[in-house]
């Protein structure tokens, strides 16, 4: 009976150091949210937060042109943007920026209106994901001849 009992606590050593082994000792956690760390704005397919081409304003703020339509009297940009890294739990953001009489910025979809020719108008990205990180450009309005 003895040799029995420390035979049956020798083989549940064996199988506890197989299964912690196996397992890891730490709980793993499987709904860990990834915050963003990095939110890219796109021009033209381009990163205009790192791309060595972009101007920039004063303050420093990447400047994107877009093309004003004096046929139709306004200028009408999506902003478009990349959140970094790829597995963030939230990659998405809300647009932050003043509404006056020549513009008008939807905070859900990125869209600029702009009814004035040579108009900027400043847009900070802010992620949704709790962490509050920003990104800021300035729109120019600018007529194409």
């Amino acid at each position: 009976m003895k040799k029995s009992v420390i035979l049956v606590i020798l083989v549940i050593y064996v199988i506890s150091v197989v299964v912690v082994g196996y397992l890891g000792i730490k709980m793993k956690a499987y709904d860990e949210v990834v915050y963003a760390e990095r939110i890219a704005v796109i021009s033209d397919g381009v990163d205009v937060t790192q791309n060595t081409n972009t101007q920039y304003t004063d303050e420093g703020y990447p400047l994107i042109k877009i093309p004003f339509d004096v046929n139709k009297g306004v200028a009408v940009y999506q902003i478009e943007y990349r959140i970094y890294p790829d597995n963030a739990t939230i990659k998405t953001v809300k647009f932050i920026g003043d509404s006056n009489d020549t513009v008008t910025l939807d905070a859900v979809t990125g869209i600029v209106t702009i009814t004035e020719a040579w108009t900027s108008v400043t847009v900070t990205l802010e992620s949704n994901d709790g962490k509050k990180l920003r990104t800021t450009v300035v729109l120019l309005t600018i007529i194409d001849v």
